[in-house]
């Protein structure tokens, strides 16, 4: 490798599949880690950073990691200091957005190059949550391959790795969107939007079966929270059975910020404060979320008492209740006309849209198997009461449906 002229070099580090085995190859020779350093780091951190994150989903990245970066003005000490904040006010935070329309579904978007190594950190945290996902869908579906009256096994073991390339990107573009509504909504301010704003202004900037991606995630997101939670109260039992002394323990001690335990899982608490301490959670950053789901024991719980020490109790704007609304705007085009209201769309999908294949730019095929209703139906969440009667919905996000490719599921559908 010591012989070989930079240009050859340049050339080799370009064509490496990903940033590990980059660093891999730039640590393994002195000349090489040289040539990067000195001449040609920006130019292949650009191409490597590209190719792991997507063409077609860099817009979306470096959207999410402007929206990181929102500061407000605060008196510190007597003095003007921009603070970092998560949550725009309302009218700030609709008129980002339409700055932000311009990247959506657009290829090929150039970050400048102080950004790239700020990108590849939050791809980082996005392939850890997209890989929780696999871990955690993928094993169910394949359960559901073996076909009904089969016995059960154990489910399998799965990583994102298992993913094709179109998959992950459908995936990576579902998570980067979460992050940017969290980032643009999450409550900071007393100015905040409505569920139909949330709706309006940014869920019906996407195409229905994206829509759909992000309800898949939000799905996962908000179950996660609350099987952590279970974790931490099964690790609180295991805890009190191991020390029968600890039974006999004041369930009130103080001081006071010695209850939280106690409070938290309390039945009161359960049952009044659960579902908005978990929308709450939801509004945490893809950083912190990731901390949240990766973390263990002792460390999990100091993350939730930090966490539930800053609620407030007040109501936080998210996914669900927006997702729920029934939008004024669909924006989609069929056949040359675009159809700006619901009730405009009334005959099956599949009588308007013709899966092509699989790519990033249409549904795929199981999400055209799955939507037997009206195109609007994919809005409505399998918990209002409209599906009281028929959840099927939930079961297909159970299994990440809306981002699995024609080949995965061609078998299992000629199964039915």
């Amino acid at each position: 490798m010591e012989n070989i002229p930079a240009e050859v070099v340049a050339l080799i580090l370009e064509i490496v599949p990903d940033i590990r085995s980059l660093w891999a190859l730039v640590r393994a020779s002195p000349h090489v880690h040289r040539i990067f350093r000195d001449e040609y780091r920006e130019h292949i951190l650009h191409i490597i950073i590209a190719r792991e994150i997507g063409p077609i989903l860099m817009g979306e990245a470096l959207a999410a990691l402007r929206s990181s970066r929102f500061t407000s003005t605060q008196k510190v000490n007597g003095e003007d200091v921009e603070v970092p904040i998560r949550g725009l006010p309302k009218t700030e935070a609709l008129e980002w957005t339409e700055s932000y329309q311009d990247v959506i579904n657009v290829a090929n978007v150039s970050p400048p190059p102080e950004d790239m190594l700020l990108l590849w950190e939050l791809h980082k945290d996005v392939k850890v949550m997209a890989d929780l996902f696999v871990q955690e869908t993928l094993p169910i579906f394949l359960q559901m391959m073996k076909g009904i009256g089969e016995p059960e096994t154990e489910l399998a073991i799965c990583t994102l790795e298992d993913y094709s390339t179109i998959e992950k990107q459908r995936l990576f573009r579902a998570i980067y969107r979460f992050v940017i509504f969290g980032n643009l909504f999450a409550p900071s301010s007393t100015d905040v939007c409505d569920d139909e704003d949330l709706c309006e202004y940014f869920l019906c900037r996407f195409t229905i079966w994206q829509v759909e991606e992000i309800s898949c995630i939000n799905d996962f997101i908000r179950n996660k929270i609350l099987l952590k939670w279970q974790e931490m109260e099964d690790n609180e039992f295991k805890r009190l059975a191991a020390d029968p002394e600890l039974w006999a323990a004041d369930p009130r001690p103080n001081p006071p910020t010695s209850r939280w335990r106690a409070d938290f899982f309390s039945k009161e608490s359960k049952s009044r404060h659960f579902k908005d301490m978990q929308a709450n959670f939801a509004t945490l950053s893809i950083k912190d979320l990731v901390a949240v789901f990766e973390a263990k024991d002792v460390l999990l719980e100091e993350l939730v008492k930090t966490r539930t020490s800053a609620y407030q109790g007040a109501r936080s704007p998210f996914l669900d209740a927006a997702l729920d609304v029934d939008p004024g705007a669909i924006p989609i085009v069929i056949g040359g006309v675009e159809y700006e209201f619901r009730g405009e769309v009334e005959c099956p999908v599949e009588d308007m849209l013709a899966f092509e294949g699989d790519d990033l730019a249409s549904a795929n095929r199981s999400w055209f198997w799955a939507n037997k209703s009206s195109l609007g139906d994919m809005y409505v969440s399998p918990s209002s009461p409209k599906w009281e009667s028929d959840r099927a919905f939930e079961g297909f996000r159970r299994f990440g449906y809306v981002f699995l490719d024609y080949s995965r599921v061609e078998n299992w559908r000629r199964g039915e």
